[in-house]
């Protein structure tokens, strides 16, 4: 009876271990469309300030390519899943407390409104479902300490058009308003016309309601757009934030923490630097 005893508890305490061996890190990130054209940007930048990442992608052989990975699995922060299957997502999420989601659906496929439907809106849901999950409410003291931040899109404010840009944006601004009920700290970054330019060579500015530019410039850099996110990851703040996200030409932006801060609300708390 006695080797009994000892044997649940060697399997209780192998248990712990392959829990904690799973837990990358308490301070993990997970990159739900890591290997896109923003994603890998955001991946590299977290990387380069010492981040614990996990990638969630759909490819392994895309990830190795953009991502820089060599084994390519879970034990170097690689998951395969898909943001339309919510248990494919459950394992990347084991553990963390902040998810950056920068997935979407490309214009130029010509997807149906129910794949778009799928991946801008079902595809948030999901992220947020998955960080949700139980282990992380009690790690982390329920869903005030759990975080999401969402690449959406400048263009949310206005009625949608006709056609699959539409629907996009329809679908983005669903899923916009639903993390406004989750319980959780969301930041809502709202990029103008995103491009592949050198990045941190212009001037960035946190605007509002699809609020023009000074200079009408419509367009930013995806590696701007990853300095921005990298920020809220790395310098989380405590209240909600949802602001648009462009550039016009000036001197480098090089504070992104009160890029940050006036983005919000005037009557938010701002702190002065």
């Amino acid at each position: 009876q006695s080797l009994g005893w000892i044997l649940l508890l060697l399997l209780a305490l192998l248990a712990t271990l392959v829990a904690a061996s799973r837990s990358v890190s308490d301070d993990a990130v997970v990159i739900v469309g890591a290997t896109g054209r923003t994603g890998s940007l955001l991946y590299h930048q977290l990387k380069k300030r010492n981040v614990s990442v996990r990638a969630v992608v759909r490819d392994v052989d895309k990830a190795r390519l953009v991502l820089g990975c060599h084994t390519c699995d879970e034990q170097e922060g690689i998951f395969q899943g898909d943001v339309t299957n919510v248990t494919s997502l459950l394992p990347a999420f084991e553990a963390v407390h902040t998810v950056a989601i920068v997935s979407g659906v490309s214009g130029r496929g010509s997807p149906t409104d129910q794949e778009v439907r799928d991946v801008e809106y079902g595809g948030v849901q999901n992220a947020v479902r998955a960080l949700a999950q139980d282990g992380n409410k009690q790690a982390f003291h329920g869903l005030k300490n759990l975080r999401v931040v969402l690449c959406s899109s400048r263009g949310t404010t206005r009625p949608p058009t006709s056609g699959v840009f539409g629907d996009i944006l329809f679908y983005k601004l669903n899923a916009e308003a639903f993390l406004g009920s989750v319980g959780m700290i969301t930041s809502i970054v709202k990029p103008c016309g995103l491009t592949m330019e050198s990045g941190n060579n212009s001037t960035l500015l946190a605007l509002h309601d699809d609020e023009p530019t000074p200079t009408g410039s419509q367009k930013i850099s995806r590696f701007d757009l990853a300095r921005v996110m990298t920020e809220l990851i790395v310098n989380p703040r405590d209240e909600n934030l949802r602001f648009d996200i462009c550039s016009i030409d000036g001197p480098p932006t090089e504070d992104l923490a009160s890029l940050v801060d006036s983005g919000k609300w005037n009557w938010q708390d701002r702190p002065i630097y």
